[in-house]
């Protein structure tokens, strides 16, 4: 038992160190002086939608945290500790919205909870997105 809270300790230091790196970015390199000003097409005066990209670390880095507090429910079966793993699992969901893993994950942790309803929920909206699933079948 101590040797998989040491395992799990080591795995979250890890985990964030990984993430603080990812989330670095090298700096802008200056603009260079133009000689002629640029016109600009109409199609460029149009804002864009930004479709946000996902965070693959950081979505890693809170799987991580909420795998480490499934393994605290399973030693201990204390509540909090699944109400953490799920704010992890949402927390990783918004970092990485199509993730079938997370989202299976999450609804594993749902039913073995005893919260049914949300299990079954997130289950069919795993099946909206891919019929072919098998986890969310199995649920």
């Amino acid at each position: 038992m101590k040797f998989s809270v040491t395992r799990s300790l080591l795995f979250a230091v890890a985990l964030s160190s990984t993430a603080a790196l990812a989330q670095t970015k090298p700096a802008a390199k200056p603009a260079a002086p133009q000689s002629q000003p640029q016109q600009q097409s109409p199609l460029s005066q149009v804002p864009q939608p930004t479709a946000k990209k996902p965070d693959k670390a950081a979505a890693y880095y809170h799987f991580g945290l909420a795998h480490m507090y499934e393994e605290l429910v399973d030693q201990n079966g204390r509540s909090e500790y699944a109400n953490k793993a799920i704010e992890e699992y949402r927390l990783a969901i918004e970092n990485d919205p199509s993730s079938e893993f997370l989202n299976s994950h999450l609804a594993e942790l749902y039913a073995r909870t005893g919260r049914i309803r949300d299990a079954v929920n997130e289950a069919q909206d795993l099946l909206k997105r891919d019929p072919n699933n098998v986890e969310a079948h199995r649920l």
